[in-house]
């Protein structure tokens, strides 16, 4: 669902920073765990949407494994 912000509504009342729950490598040889993301509040150009399901793509893995040069 896209909610798009009206101009000036960036009141941490109505719209606080998010806590995003994530899961993430801390370096090349660590395994996905889990990770806290704090978010930067929203701006008036911002788009807000609700992500319910998300997946992890083969080539994620390679590229937090520095498998395909630095990462």
């Amino acid at each position: 669902m896209f909610s798009p912000l009206p101009p000036g509504s960036d009141n941490p009342e109505v719209f606080p920073v998010p806590i995003v729950h994530a899961y993430a490598a801390q370096d090349a040889h660590s395994p996905l765990a889990p990770f806290q993301i704090e978010r930067r509040e929203l701006r008036p150009q911002d788009v807000q949407i609700e992500i319910l399901y998300s997946g992890v793509c083969h080539s994620d893995i390679h590229q937090a494994r520095s498998e395909w040069g630095p990462s």
